[in-house]
C-alpha cells in the first residue's frame, strides 16, 4: 500500500518528513554535515543577515562578511548588489532623518 506515486500513504510518510519551520529558530538544531542554504525564489540570492545581525551594519562590515562567505567571488556578489545596498542606503537616511525630526518635535513639545 502506497508507494511512489498511487495515491498510498507513501507520499505522506514522505512528506511527513519536510520541514517548514522558521529555519532560524531551530538553527542550532541542524547537523553540521547539512549545508544550509538561507533565501527564498522571490529574493534569489537575497540573505536574511537581519535575524542574524539585528543592529545596523557598517559599510566596511558587510564588505568584510560577503567576503567571508563568497570568498574569490566576493567582488562579482558586491557589485552585483550594489545598487540594493545603495537602495537600502537611501531608506536608512531617510528613516533616521524621519526618527530625528520626531524625537525633536518631542522635545520642542516637551519644553513647552
Amino acid at each position: 500500500e502506497g508507494g511512489e506515486g498511487g495515491g498510498g500513504g507513501g507520499d505522506a510518510r514522505r512528506w511527513a518528513s519536510v520541514n517548514v519551520s522558521q529555519p532560524l529558530l531551530n538553527l542550532d538544531k541542524v547537523p553540521d554535515s547539512i549545508p544550509v542554504l538561507i533565501g527564498s525564489n522571490r529574493n534569489e540570492g537575497e540573505m536574511f543577515v537581519h535575524s542574524a545581525f539585528p543592529a545596523a551594519m557598517p559599510k566596511p562590515v558587510y564588505w568584510m562578511f560577503v567576503g567571508a562567505l563568497f570568498r574569490d567571488s566576493a567582488s562579482r556578489v558586491l557589485r552585483h548588489y550594489r545598487g540594493l545596498v545603495e537602495e537600502v542606503e537611501r531608506e536608512a537616511e531617510m528613516l533616521a532623518g524621519r526618527q530625528i525630526e520626531e524625537e525633536e518635535c518631542r522635545q520642542q513639545y516637551l519644553e513647552n
